[in-house]
């Protein structure tokens, strides 16, 4: 045998075990980079609610869950009402704002996704018992528009943490909510604590003024 067949071959198996190596490696650099972005937070930004604006308008029932209340909004004709309270009109302001909130709110970053750390953020389901306060909103045909809890703690600055409701993580959200597990505040009546049905008998003070205040908006309400 030729040394010259001898070194072919060395050369060969010399050049498939780096090929090897180099598979090997990349594989594992492949591995590592996966690994790495399963337990980082993404990147997020954009709206928490895509389309809102068109959505909106469709809405037809709004659902608030807290620990400790569960309303519901009911669009009419003439207006919001809320029928546990005897179908008494929610303050048209109060409507604005909420439009106008769930419009604004832009996700600044991801947060936790242990149910555990929730509660930390406001989060926590509030059928559990938890501080966070959930809105629903749906259409006619009981299709969600929008679904999401809303926390408690606020972001340091201008912001709140939201989970919607078909994510597991949470995040810090841009923008403000107005109050929402109060139905007095909803109401205009803050110091309203019984049914609408039960006033037998109510005094007017001051001409031209009405229980309601008349609705102001800074913008035009979609809901």
């Amino acid at each position: 045998m030729s040394a010259r067949p001898l070194h072919t071959r060395r050369l060969k198996l010399a050049a498939a075990a780096t090929a090897g190596a180099v598979l090997l490696f990349a594989a594992g650099l492949i591995a590592i980079t996966l690994d790495a972005r399963s337990t980082s937070l993404p990147a997020v930004s954009g709206p928490v609610l895509e389309d809102w604006s068109a959505r909106a308008p469709q809405a037809a029932r709004i659902e608030i869950t807290a620990a400790d209340s569960q309303f519901q909004l009911a669009r009419t004709p003439a207006g919001w009402i809320m029928p546990s309270r005897g179908n008494f009109p929610v303050s048209p302001e109060r409507i604005a704002a909420l439009d106008a909130a769930l419009s604004d709110l832009r996700f600044e970053r991801a947060m936790t996704r242990d149910p555990e750390k929730f509660d930390r953020l406001g989060l926590g389901d509030p059928l559990a018992g938890g501080a966070g306060v959930r809105v629903t909103v749906l259409d006619a045909d009981e299709t969600i528009l929008a679904d999401l809890i809303a926390g408690a703690a606020q972001v340091d600055g201008d912001g709140v943490y939201v989970r919607p409701a078909s994510s597991a993580r949470a995040f810090a959200a841009s923008g403000d909510l107005p109050p929402l597990a109060d139905p007095g505040v909803w109401l205009g009546l803050n110091f309203w604590d019984f049914e609408p049905s039960a006033v037998a008998r109510a005094h007017r003070a001051g001409a031209g003024r009405g229980l309601l205040p008349p609705a102001r908006r800074d913008r035009p309400a979609q809901l």
